[in-house]
């Protein structure tokens, strides 16, 4: 007998993902960007994720994360992050997968790092569960929606992508979703164990990779590595997380730590032209909009 997965799994290589226009939706995400949507737009850049799901639900957008197809959009928004064009936006937090940044209205933009995207679909088969692979593309300004996104948002369904890059932060996302009156099947849970235990697990960062990108926790607060490293501690201090401090606290960064870190993800140009940088000049900009 096929299994539902599998067949979900054909559905999705044979159904293609194609851009559509929901012009209200759009409006609230230009209202959302505010002097940042240029720079979005210049970069090629994608969003994707809890963002689109918030703006077809009629939610609370939190946070919004941006991927990026080559070391070219991720060099331009870079370069036009910091001008006056868009709203100055501040560095607030970095790691080997994200940069976090914010802007005025404090709207958290985190940029994900750590691979490169050919397309919305490419972003999508990293994500974990069904009701977030949706999309906005700037290089065709429309959105581009898995075939599951709206049936199982409007169905209050998570079906759950056991080949998601990050199984175990997926983990400890199915009770989220769960308090928001979603429903996961147990196979479905089940297939997830079984994703998390092929993971090769030696130590505190690495666990550390897996769910630091969880927003609202100090990246450093959520282990207590002077514990000898084993899956059992790991699973112990997880199910402490909830007592742990909600406030978030960036590590900062200079912006020439940013060059440092990104040195193999942007390109020469960018590099020379954000280390020359001086407030006073309008390299940054002519570099991110060609102007």
């Amino acid at each position: 007998m096929i299994s539902q997965e599998m067949v979900s799994q054909v559905q999705q290589e044979l159904i293609p993902v194609v851009p559509l226009n929901y012009p209200h939706e759009k409006k609230k995400l230009e209202d959302y960007l505010g002097d940042s949507y240029e720079l979005f737009k210049a970069s090629s850049a994608m969003i994707a994720g809890g963002s689109i799901t918030s703006i077809f639900t009629a939610s609370e957008i939190n946070d919004i994360d941006v991927y990026f197809r080559d070391a070219e959009g991720l060099s331009k928004f870079l370069c036009g992050a910091f001008s006056r064009e868009c709203g100055y936006l501040k560095l607030k937090h970095m790691t080997d997968r994200s940069i976090l940044m914010t802007d005025h209205k404090e709207l958290k933009i985190q940029l994900i790092v750590y691979k490169f995207f050919n397309s919305p679909q490419d972003v999508f088969n990293s994500f974990d569960f069904s009701v977030n692979m949706g999309a906005y593309d700037f290089s065709c300004e429309a959105f581009v929606l898995d075939d599951r996104f709206l049936r199982h948002n409007a169905q209050r369904y998570v079906e759950i992508n056991t080949k998601t890059d990050y199984p175990l932060m997926s983990m400890l996302r199915v009770d989220k979703y769960r308090n928001k009156g979603y429903k996961v099947s147990k196979p479905q849970l089940l297939a997830l164990l079984v994703r998390i235990s092929e993971l090769d697990l030696q130590s505190w960062d690495q666990v550390l990779d897996h769910v630091g990108g969880m927003y609202g926790i100090d990246p450093e607060k959520i282990f207590d590595k002077t514990k000898e490293f084993s899956l059992q501690e790991v699973i112990n201090q997880l199910q402490l997380l909830e007592t742990v401090e909600s406030e978030f606290v960036g590590n900062d960064p200079t912006f020439k730590e940013l060059v440092e870190k990104m040195e193999n993800k942007i390109t020469e140009e960018a590099k020379k032209t954000m280390m020359d940088y001086k407030w006073c000049t309008d390299d940054l900009l002519t570099y991110a909009f060609g102007e």
